[in-house]
């Protein structure tokens, strides 16, 4: 009876969280959905590992003395096995008029997705999108609802409805792709925001590319230093190659500076290689060609023309500095203006 009544008692205490989360999106503003400093602000999160289907892997979640949610535990391949994941029920709830979710988190390197049960039915599955984590870092992502694929079985199902917002019941980690082992990921909070764009004082989304060379960058390798991200459409167009040229014209005056330049783009690793080597640019330049980080960072944006819905990069821009956070953004900028305008900032 006690164990039933403090579950009531953490299920009000969610759903008030819930409703204040929703009069804090419909101001424009990052609610917190779980931030574990207390039993109320926690959630009762239950494993739900590959034993459903004869696997051997185990997972284990707790609040730690650090007031933060720890998703530990080891992943077995034996019985065709392969995943481990945590979940906690929340009381469906509408969330159509926010843009994503964000988590602070500190994993281990390995790769991870948050999952959403909603009130539609999937087979063995879930709605979820990925999470790159940064071994040792605290890192924090943010997670457009668009990003969100449905899910059966571990694969993508084809043609599935978008992620419906309006009826939320559950969140949860998972950890699969036979990424065979011991597996830990903490996580501080969890909130959900309303803008798709980001501001001046936002802390930067973490995110891990492969560069021209193929090797896996992230932010995170950056940590200690000023950076000037921007998001380009195409490799080796007109105004792509000017706004790439004038970084690499500026490099003596930006490496005086201490700023690090990562250009991101669709294109793919061997596009971009082409596009250094042709252009002589000797920066980073990033493979994006899911969208992922461009969606993190708002610069996204969708057409429709003729029934068909395309997704198109938009122009921008993000100087952050050492700890990672915004310090200036940039929307639809120019190709010309990107470096004037990051000197300028960096010069106040």
């Amino acid at each position: 009876m006690r164990s039933r009544n403090v579950l009531r008692a953490k299920s009000r205490a969610l759903a008030a969280a819930w409703a204040a989360c929703l009069s804090m999106q419909a101001a424009g503003a990052a609610a917190t959905i779980f931030d574990f400093d207390t039993p109320a602000s926690s959630g009762a999160w239950t494993p739900l590992n590959d034993g459903v289907m004869g696997g051997l892997s185990r997972s284990n979640a707790r609040i730690t003395g650090a007031t933060t949610l720890a998703f530990t535990g080891e992943v077995s391949l034996e019985n065709n096995g392969g995943f481990a994941s945590i979940q906690s029920r929340v009381q469906a709830i509408d969330l159509r008029e926010t843009s994503g979710l964000a988590a602070r988190v500190r994993g281990d390197g390995k790769t991870y997705w948050m999952t959403l049960r909603t009130n539609v039915p999937i087979p063995a599955g879930w709605y979820q999108a990925r999470i790159e984590t940064a071994a040792g870092k605290w890192i924090e992502v943010r997670l457009p609802f668009d990003q969100f694929r449905a899910t059966s079985f571990g694969r993508t199902l084809p043609g599935a409805p978008p992620l419906p917002r309006n009826a939320i019941e559950s969140i949860g980690f998972l950890i699969s792709d036979k990424q065979k082992g011991a597996f830990a990921l903490e996580v501080d909070w969890i909130k959900a925001y309303a803008s798709a764009r980001l501001a001046a004082g936002d802390r930067a989304p973490a995110f891990t590319r492969p560069d021209q060379r193929g090797a896996a960058t992230a932010l995170a390798d950056f940590e200690g230093k000023k950076v000037l991200v921007y998001f380009y459409p195409k490799a080796d167009t007109p105004g792509c190659t000017a706004q790439a040229c004038s970084v690499r014209d500026a490099d003596a005056a930006l490496d005086a500076l201490g700023l690090e330049v990562l250009g991101v783009s669709p294109d793919q690793p061997d596009a971009q290689q082409k596009f250094d080597e042709k252009f002589s640019l000797g920066f980073r330049l990033l493979s994006d060609p899911d969208k992922t980080a461009a969606r993190a960072y708002g610069a996204i944006e969708t057409r429709t023309a003729n029934e068909t819905t395309t997704e198109t990069i938009v122009r921008s821009a993000f100087l952050i500095d050492e700890q990672g956070v915004i310090l200036k953004a940039w929307y639809k900028i120019s190709p010309a203006e990107m470096v004037p305008e990051a000197m300028r900032a960096l010069a106040r």
